[in-house]
């Protein structure tokens, strides 16, 4: 069996240390229970501005985005003219007609 060293950098990392348990916390402030949080988690709602982000994108996140990032490619000003590197198992950019950014088929119907 083949052992793969890290990279150099990832190995200079110094160990994960957990945080304290929800125990622990609610022991020290002498609470009756306490809940743990991811450090990505809150209590609370969310933000105003996220609600209206999610609420104008709910209508198209049945699609995938567009991996090979064409449109924003094509945008974007390139200070070479070098081509867009991308993998060799990503599809090729798909031409677009119109102000879509994908081409796009219309959708399913259930019977």
């Amino acid at each position: 069996m083949t052992t793969v060293a890290p990279y150099a950098p990832i190995s200079a990392l110094a160990p994960y240390r957990a945080g304290r348990t929800a125990e622990e916390v609610a022991q020290e402030h002498g609470l009756v229970e306490a809940v743990k949080l991811a450090s990505n988690e809150s209590p609370f709602g969310p933000l105003p501005s996220v609600a209206a982000a999610l609420a104008a994108a709910s209508g198209s996140v049945n699609r995938y985005p567009d991996v090979t990032a064409g449109r924003s490619a094509r945008r974007s000003p390139s200070s070479t003219d070098a081509p867009i590197p991308r993998s060799s198992s990503a599809p090729a950019p798909r031409a677009c007609s119109g102000s879509s950014p994908t081409p796009t088929s219309p959708p399913a119907t259930r019977s």
